[in-house]
């Protein structure tokens, strides 16, 4: 059975709670969820502040199955891939997201990345 919102604000509260701590205690704490849609993003902005940043990984349906379809022992199948996408809502206009394509060059994107982090770069795409 999908989870549905009331499923995931509890999820999403922690999540912020320990970012917003993380801010305080370790500047630079970077946790990894899927936030799909905009209100997903919003709570997370409401509990941590203007200090957070997104990273939108922006990548094709038919790579993240083949992607996921390579994961062993991973939780989740690769049939569920098309449902992640059908409930995204692209941050595209979001002014604190950063924009990286998911099959970038790791060695050339995590440097990008954490340039742009630290410069409080935002509503950026990088390439």
């Amino acid at each position: 059975m999908a989870l549905g919102d009331d499923d995931r604000w509890p999820w999403l509260d922690r999540i912020g709670a320990t970012l917003a701590a993380g801010l305080v205690t370790r500047p630079g704490t970077i946790v990894a969820c899927s936030a799909l849609r905009r209100a997903y993003r919003d709570r997370l902005r409401a509990a941590v502040g203007p200090e957070l940043r997104f990273v939108y990984l922006a990548a094709e349906p038919q790579a993240m199955r083949r992607r996921v379809s390579g994961r062993k022992g991973h939780y989740m199948p690769a049939s569920l891939v098309d449902s992640q996408f059908a409930g995204l809502e692209q941050p595209r206009d979001e002014a604190d997201v950063i924009e990286a394509p998911a099959e970038a060059d790791l060695e050339v994107m995590i440097p990008r990345l954490a340039a742009a982090l630290r410069g409080n770069l935002h509503g950026r795409t990088l390439t």
